[in-house]
């Protein structure tokens, strides 16, 4: 929350790596949806790197039904997704 006090509205890049599927009960459950709602609003662009190809299918999909810039990037685009969000890794 500290970010989005001082920034207003943030960019993030999340890494997918050694993907093994996901729990659909801890992705909807009802604190995960109110985190994510709550967050939302205060994001700006989202870049997914990596994970398998429907990931890339599901952003742009989804893409025009959010106020958030969603994009997929492979893995070996890593360096694209950062300069797309405007920063550099850690």
């Amino acid at each position: 929350h500290a970010a989005y006090e001082a920034h207003g509205k943030v960019n993030l890049l999340a890494r997918m790596r050694d993907w093994q599927g996901f729990d659909l009960s801890a992705a909807f459950s009802r604190e995960t949806l109110a985190l994510k709602s709550e967050s939302f609003g205060h994001v700006d662009k989202y870049a997914i790197v990596g994970g398998p190809e429907w990931i890339a299918t599901l952003a742009r999909t989804l893409n025009p039904l959010f106020s958030i810039d969603v994009r997929h990037f492979t893995a070996d685009s890593e360096d694209e997704a950062w300069e797309w969000i405007g920063a550099k890794p850690a």
